[in-house]
């Protein structure tokens, strides 16, 4: 949990847009705000998969089913998406910027991983930072 100097309130959405994700889509800040979400959420599911691994050893060496979901999977409807922007996004710009970063293979796009949810259409995204990372490298952009 980052620290700040003003108290936050919970699950209060906020948007970024980074410098070298802005060049990187040539000005297009919208993708940049979407890939910037992606990296956020990312590093959220990190530390809850870490989280739900540590709840499923223990379960385990009690003899208890592994309950906890451990993947990386983010998923959202196109209407989370656009609330989470604020309205900053249209849904067509959300489109597009999704298909701009599967594109560049940012991230992939899946149906439910879990098998008895078939019925549940809506998307589950993998973000591969280290593909970001490597593009970022590539154009030798300052970052750490």
């Amino acid at each position: 949990m980052k620290s700040s100097c003003i108290i936050s309130i919970p699950n209060d959405p906020f948007l970024i847009v980074k410098e070298s994700y802005s060049k990187l889509f040539q000005g297009n800040w919208k993708t940049s705000m979407l890939l910037s979400f992606f990296e956020e959420e990312h590093n959220f599911k990190v530390e809850q998969s870490k989280q739900a691994k540590m709840w499923n050893d223990e379960a385990e060496k009690n003899d208890e089913k592994r309950t906890q979901d451990e993947s990386l999977y983010l998923h959202f409807t196109l209407q989370e998406l656009q609330d989470v922007m604020m309205g900053v996004l249209s849904r067509r710009a959300i489109n597009n910027g999704l298909s701009e970063l599967e594109e560049y293979c940012f991230i992939s796009c899946h149906k439910n991983p879990k098998q008895d949810r078939s019925f549940d259409h809506t998307p589950f995204y993998l973000f591969h930072p280290e593909i970001v990372s490597a593009v970022l490298q590539k154009w030798n952009y300052n970052y750490e």
